[in-house]
């Protein structure tokens, strides 16, 4: 479980830092920031417009003593979400789609936010990936095998009460 909240953490970081396990996240798109602009949110990072996504990220131990971490199934639409930003995705633009952005586009270019180009004639809308989950793994799991199981000793010798530095020896643990 302590290696799976390191992990978590570390998912978390990444949001902020917007770079999970050292990997930047694609910039965010004119037109995204226009949206974002016209509807009252200032903010330029990616995946942390509310939160939600972030705050979704789990520890869970499940039967057997495995540990879950990431975005549990128990909440579907922010497994389908999450997906979308590890993979990314390429979506149909449907002409109530359409509408919507226009009327969203309208909006923010009243409160003086406008981006080049046309919505009008946009066939498909490319989220590109923004991995937060597999980058991590890389990192401190795959690529940082060594260290993985370094913090996993550390965890099991201060949970039976041996910590760095002592030299106790095992009729002396509790």
């Amino acid at each position: 479980l302590a290696e799976g909240q390191f992990l978590r953490a570390q998912m978390v970081k990444g949001f902020t830092s917007q770079a999970p396990g050292g990997l930047p996240f694609a910039p965010l798109s004119p037109v995204t920031l226009t949206l974002r602009g016209g509807s009252g949110f200032a903010g330029s990072k990616a995946l942390i417009r509310t939160g939600t996504l972030r705050g979704s990220i789990t520890v869970v131990q499940e039967q057997g003593g495995v540990v879950f971490v990431g975005v549990h199934r128990q909440s579907a639409s922010r497994v389908n979400i999450a997906k979308i930003h590890e993979f990314g995705a390429t979506i149909r633009v449907t002409n109530k789609m359409r509408l919507w952005l226009m009327a969203r586009m309208n909006e923010a270019a009243k409160r003086g936010f406008v981006v080049g180009g046309s919505s009008k004639r946009a066939g498909f809308i490319v989220i590109p990936p923004r991995p937060f989950v597999r980058p991590v793994f890389d990192q401190y799991v795959h690529d940082g095998k060594h260290q993985a199981e370094m913090r996993f000793q550390e965890h099991i010798a201060k949970s039976i009460g041996f910590h760095k530095g002592t030299t106790r020896s095992a009729a002396h643990m509790p």
